[in-house]
């Protein structure tokens, strides 16, 4: 393997190259991401808040049409069953700076009313009665309306598009109190013995923590106002009642009035000063609150969608090829040592019966052997080694055509009587080679029964297998190895087993492997490149059974061969 460190360090970069893009790539993605996230969560939030102050708007607008249709003559003779449920009580300021209320109203109600109007507010101006502050406030009230949408350029896009949907609900409500009033314009055109009193909107003020409505009075000499007490608790509930299903903490919280504002109304000489939370977006145009919700839309949850997806799959994907490449390198770095394992076997295999082919037939062609007795053993030495040499070339060639996919495998259908004899006959010469006794176990009446395989792959499995105890069942307890044959209606097994040594267990699992050798083997210098146990598997794949080998056999090696029939 060290010879291939090269290959493997050239792997390592181009995965450190690739998984480094990939991760840059992954956190831009998800910065991408975050950011639309944060974008669409912000979108969301604002149309539920903007779907919130139109539900507010709508049934504050439907109390505002509603108090700005009374009468004005009959202002204070509604009966105590016909109070809605948001008005405490009903009151008008006389000609002499006085008020009256609505003579069916609570004593107590009455008496905190007395309290609220005749207490006074601190201004920069100094000290005003909240009479006085409520009557100017019937004249004009700029407390929510928005002014130019070029001011609100500072504070963001977000808040002009806020502005300009609050410039479209104070617009709204002009609309619809207009259509309301138009009717009593006509009256300003009856003969003055006619003239009824003409009412100006009705327009909210906080004193003293009470929410209160104003209206200005025209008509009869008269130059007054009248005004509405809400039940701001009640008022309050009904509007949050709204908006449950968008925010379940949600609040309105009370909008101060400007008094400078209302003062520079009246007196010219004064000068307006505006005040941000006039102008705030989130302030209602027909009641003075503003909508408050703790939702926050800064925290940022990554969730599905396709760009991460496609991320998830990149980077499964990239998992995927980059174990492919390592199994591949793996493989090429593998089938480049087993071809040098391979040459380097054979070569060693081939040059054992060279030498000894060159080296009698040396001695035979020059004549120096004159005795028959050595002659006939040399003969028999070169046809061993022939042997050895065809059983090692037989093995290349067909482990070369196992590797291509070319050993198909000649399966047919036929009796064990017609290949069997010829098989143990090979086996038991081969055996008595190494000084062992082939013995054979199974019934005459197997012989007869008919079989599906391939007769030339059984044969060449099972004569590895043969030479694989030649070689290596010494020293043994008994110089024999039994095959025995079994079958059944469904499949039928061959177990060859032998007395030697055995395979150490430590070495059982890899023993299949191509060219690969026992620690046994290779200290006792046995022939053999170590493709017998592979090939025999490989062949008895190639014709549906299965090669194992049985680590119970307490005594040699077991090798089983099973089969269907």
């Amino acid at each position: 393997m060290k010879r291939f460190a090269w290959i493997w360090g050239i792997t390592a970069l181009c995965a450190c190259i690739v998984i480094t893009a990939m991760s840059v790539m992954t956190r831009h993605v998800m910065r991408l991401e975050e950011v639309s996230q944060k974008a669409t969560q912000e979108k969301e939030h604002a149309e539920k808040i903007r779907l919130a102050l139109w539900r507010m708007e709508s049934e504050a607008s439907a109390i505002l049409l509603l108090e700005n249709t009374r009468s004005a003559e009959k202002f204070l003779e509604s009966s105590p069953e016909a109070l809605p449920d948001h008005v405490r009580t009903y009151f008008q300021f006389n000609a002499a700076g006085g008020y009256s209320c609505l003579p069916v109203a609570a004593q107590s109600e009455q008496n905190t009313l007395g309290l609220i109007l005749n207490g006074s507010c601190t201004s920069v101006h100094g000290v005003l009665q909240n009479s006085y502050v409520a009557n100017s406030m019937a004249n004009k009230w700029s407390v929510n309306v928005p002014v130019d949408v070029n001011s609100y350029q500072e504070w963001g896009t977000q808040n002009v598009s806020q502005n300009l949907e609050k410039a479209i609900r104070n617009e709204q409500l002009k609309r619809n109190i207009g259509n309301i009033k138009y009717q009593n314009i006509q009256q300003i055109d009856l003969p003055n013995t006619q003239q009824s009193l003409i009412a100006g909107e009705f327009r909210p003020i906080w004193m003293d923590g009470e929410l209160f409505l104003v209206r200005k009075l025209l008509g009869n000499n008269s130059n007054t106002a009248q005004g509405v007490w809400l039940h701001k608790d009640v008022l309050k509930e009904k509007l949050l009642s709204l908006t449950k299903d968008l925010f379940a903490d949600a609040n309105l919280i009370p909008v101060a009035q400007n008094i400078s504002a209302i003062e520079g109304a009246i007196d010219s000489s004064l000068p307006p000063v505006p005040e941000k939370m006039v102008d705030d977006a989130l302030a209602l145009v027909t009641l003075p609150w503003r909508l408050s919700v703790i939702e926050s839309t800064a925290s940022y949850v990554p969730s599905s969608s396709a760009a991460i997806t496609a991320m998830h799959f990149a980077w499964i994907g990239m998992g995927i090829a980059f174990a492919a490449g390592t199994a591949l390198v793996m493989g090429l770095v593998r089938m480049s040592e087993r071809r040098a394992t391979f040459v380097s076997s054979v070569t060693h295999e081939l040059r054992t019966p060279l030498t000894t082919f060159q080296l009698y037939s040396d001695l035979l062609a020059s004549g120096m052997v004159k005795e028959e007795q050595k002659k006939n053993l040399y003969y028999e030495t070169l046809r061993r080694e022939a042997d050895r040499l065809g059983h090692l070339v037989e093995n290349v060639l067909a482990f070369a055509k196992v590797e291509r996919g070319s050993a198909r495998g000649g399966k047919k259908l036929c009796q064990w009587n017609d290949f069997l004899p010829t098989i143990l006959e090979r086996m038991q010469q081969r055996l008595h080679q190494a000084n062992l006794q082939l013995e054979t176990d199974f019934a005459d009446l197997i012989m007869e029964q008919k079989i599906h395989t391939d007769p030339v792959a059984l044969e060449h499995i099972l004569f590895n297998l043969a030479d694989n105890s030649a070689k290596y069942a010494h020293p043994h307890s008994s110089a024999k190895v039994i095959l025995a044959i079994t079958q059944n209606p469904k499949n039928w097994t061959i177990t060859l087993r032998d007395f030697g040594p055995g395979i150490e267990k430590s070495e059982r699992h890899h023993i299949f492997r191509a060219f690969q050798k026992s620690k046994t083997a290779n200290d006792s210098c046995k022939s053999g490149v170590g493709l017998g146990l592979s090939l025999s598997r490989r062949l008895a794949k190639s014709i549906n059974a299965t090669l194992t080998y049985d680590s119970s056999n307490p005594q040699g090696a077991m090798f089983i061969l099973k089969s269907p029939v």
